[in-house]
């Protein structure tokens, strides 16, 4: 037989041995889907490195799986999916490569624009730039898109047979299942938590990293699954043959509904546990989804109406579990609704993301250069004590798509979606067979429940959530792909070819990985040791060196991170202020940062911080108008930082330009009210002559303006019992 024959024949394909290749090559990939979950439901910052080099392995013992040849013509080189996502990887991958400064102002003129304003030095025309405004984390996402690509078609390829698809989504609503009893016990002993293995000190509420939220987007995507699995079990049983409703009522006490309650059991807990979580994104996420599937079958005429009116009871009996108060508030949209905090956060992120969008809207800032480039787009608060000065997303994954991609990038993610959707829509109004109908409902409606997530949410930015959606697609696609169709694996693997793949695979991702992985574990290492050595003043010089030996290591294994330069340039400045004035040793130090600053700012002129830092240095060495302009670029950069504002103020005094320094400071107070006595403390360090009323002045318009005023008057009322101000 032909091996790149389409000829169609109908095989039935048993499980596979647990100790047979496929047999250990499917429990690898199972135990893929329960590492990542417990890896991102604990925050481990090197978890997506994992999990990309999980998935290299995967693909490693895939090439060496006997498997139909003409399976993979069909799913790959004659699928649109491949093309359109080989595409999107190949365009990401134009993102981090150097271009000409011709080329940007051609297809980007606001680039160039931003080259020379954060430029240290004059710019060489000739020198190579990249479209992204940050290398590393454009190179990282680029990594963890081939992860998500990987794994799409790892399981279109591997999970072919109606067995092994139905044992995939079996095991999908099993470990959300046992995530649900995982996360409602850690809730019980720790409120702090909800799933997870480890704690640590930056934990959002309820979990850390993946919060309320992304446990209920988890939720909202195996649901459906589960839904089609308990149709699927009745539809192919003899419940639905059964005439009067006393034997469908029979039927269901017999042993062959034992299924049917096992499924809905897990339904009822998955609802209870995604309701619990009161969030408003993953519960919305949900009833779409379930819309979804139910219009599906209403179009396709399906008379299950007992299942659901069973469903709907379970669903009523679920929120009659629940404490419905905080679901009620939560959805409570009152005149209050827009000045609550987190959805005025996300409606001015939205604001900013645009901007940014608008700036850039061809090719964009570069995949995952959005947290860098929105504190220069970061607009005024209005509400609220909080200010949000730098936000790692939108809370809208369409627009920071726009933001990060530009319309290029995110035309390529469009057509994915509306190839996928029109292939599903045509397909299962088509086909009967009970199994895939069902299977492939569960699949698209939790790909649904994804989408719409993403309106209000940013659940594509954690791994686990994305590695969970690219399987369910690849299951999907499967499904759109192959159909009943299946050859029967009697030609052996080229094991010539799979041998080189093998060598490439190595060769390629191995030495990239690897090196990621260690620069960023020793690289977190030293950035927790020299946190705590900022805090804590015992054995400091001990704490420091430490962290400053991590940071060399770090930078050995990746000289191209500007935040480790960064790092190090920080830790040399507090080695040197550890020294001796102008010694020997301080002066080196300070030389030593003063460097490691310039190559962060060359690498990525972006982040505040680093200017921040370098000016710093100069104030620390008493050059104040050296430190002027390092300053007013870290203003500039985050221009409603109340730190840096105020730290610019204070310059500007230094240097007797008392009109300046006093806008800012009163900006600086606008921005955070308590700044308010640092403020009047340096200005009556400069100017001691300086009267209450005029300070009085520094109050901003608004409602903190009378606080503000109090403020001062207390201030001066307590100073009159105090020796005279010092800094």
């Amino acid at each position: 037989m032909n091996l790149f024959s389409l000829e169609k024949k109908k095989i039935n394909i048993s499980f596979p041995g647990l100790f047979s290749y496929k047999g250990c090559l499917e429990l690898f990939y199972y135990t893929s889907l329960i590492v990542g979950l417990l890896l991102f439901g604990s925050g481990m910052t090197l978890g997506y490195t994992v999990l990309e080099l999980w998935t290299v392995a995967l693909f490693c013992f895939l090439l060496f799986c006997p498997f139909s040849q003409t399976a993979i013509e069909k799913c790959l080189w004659k699928n649109p999916f491949f093309w359109i996502l080989v595409t999107w990887v190949g365009y990401l991958f134009l993102q981090w490569l150097p271009v000409t400064s011709e080329f940007l102002e051609m297809i980007s003129p606001e680039r160039n624009t931003f080259l020379e304003y954060t430029s240290l030095f004059e710019e060489d025309e000739h020198k190579l730039y990249p479209l992204t405004f940050y290398n590393y984390f454009s190179r990282v996402a680029l990594l963890k898109l081939l992860m998500y690509t990987g794994i799409f078609f790892f399981v279109l390829n591997f999970f072919q047979s109606k067995q092994s698809l139905r044992r995939f989504c079996q095991f999908v609503v099993f470990l959300s299942f046992g995530m649900c009893f995982l996360g409602l016990f850690y809730y019980q002993i720790d409120s702090t938590k909800i799933y997870g293995i480890y704690s640590f000190s930056n934990s959002i509420p309820l979990t850390p990293y993946v919060n309320r939220n992304h446990f209920a987007n988890i939720l909202a995507m195996t649901t459906p699954i589960t839904l089609s699995l308990i149709f699927l079990t009745l539809d192919k049983s003899k419940f639905m043959q059964l005439g009067s409703l006393k034997e469908k009522f029979l039927g269901f006490f017999s042993g062959s509904s034992t299924s049917v309650f096992l499924y809905s059991s897990i339904l009822v807990v998955q609802l209870y546990t995604l309701f619990f979580t009161a969030s408003r994104g993953g519960i919305l996420a949900f009833f779409v989804s379930l819309f979804v599937f139910s219009f599906f079958l209403i179009l396709k005429k399906r008379s299950l109406l007992v299942l659901g009116a069973l469903t709907g009871v379970a669903l009523l009996f679920v929120v009659a579990l629940v404490n419905v108060t905080p679901l009620l508030q939560k959805f409570s949209f009152n005149s209050d609704f827009l000045l609550e905090f987190s959805v005025y956060s996300r409606l001015r992120n939205w604001q900013d993301a645009l901007t940014m969008f608008f700036d850039f809207p061809i090719v964009g800032v570069g995949a995952g250069a959005f947290r860098v480039m929105i504190p220069f787009y970061k607009s005024m608060p209005q509400i609220g004590d909080h200010i949000q000065i730098r936000s790692y997303n939108t809370e809208n994954d369409y627009i920071q798509a726009l933001a990060e991609l530009g319309i290029v990038g995110s035309a390529i993610l469009v057509l994915f979606v509306l190839v996928l959707t029109f292939r599903f829509i045509s397909w299962w109004f088509s086909y009967s067979k009970k199994t895939y109908s069902w299977l492939s409902l569960g699949l698209f409606s939790a790909l649904i429940a994804m989408t719409v997530h993403s309106l209000v949410d940013y659940p594509t930015n954690f791994p686990f959530n994305m590695f969970l959606a690219s399987s369910l697609a690849g299951a999907l696609v499967s499904i759109l792909s192959l159909g009943d169709v299946y050859i029967q694996d009697t030609k052996p693997t080229n094991k010539v070819r799979s041998s080189i793949l093998f060598l490439l695979l190595m060769l390629i991702f191995l030495p990239i990985l690897s090196k990621q992985f260690l620069a960023d574990h020793i690289y977190f290492k030293a950035r927790d040791l020299l946190k705590e050595a900022s805090v804590v003043k015992e054995d400091q010089y001990t704490q420091l060196t430490k962290s400053y030996q991590g940071f060399l290591k770090a930078n050995a294994w990746d000289k191209k991170q500007s935040r480790i330069h960064y790092s190090l340039g920080l830790n040399e400045i507090y080695l040197g202020k550890l020294e001796g004035v102008d010694s020997p040793e301080q002066i080196e130090l300070y030389q030593r940062a003063e460097k490691s600053l310039i190559e962060a700012i060359q690498l990525s002129p972006m982040p505040a911080p680093s200017w921040y830092s370098l000016g710093w240095l100069y104030e620390l060495r008493q050059q104040h108008q050296e430190a002027h302009y390092y300053l007013e670029k870290a203003h500039n950069l985050e221009s409603y930082n109340p730190y840096y504002t105020f730290q610019l103020a204070k310059n500007e005094m230094q240097l007797g330009q008392e009109s300046i320094a006093f806008n800012l400071f009163k900006k600086a107070i606008q921005s955070d009210a308590n700044y308010t006595e640092d403020v009047i403390s340096v200005y009556l360090y400069y100017n001691p002559s300086v009267s209450q009323k005029y300070l009085e002045t520094l109050a901003p318009e608004g409602q903190y303006h009378e606080h503000v005023k109090d403020r001062v008057r207390r201030y001066f009322s307590e100073r009159l019992n105090q020796s005279p101000v010092s800094l």
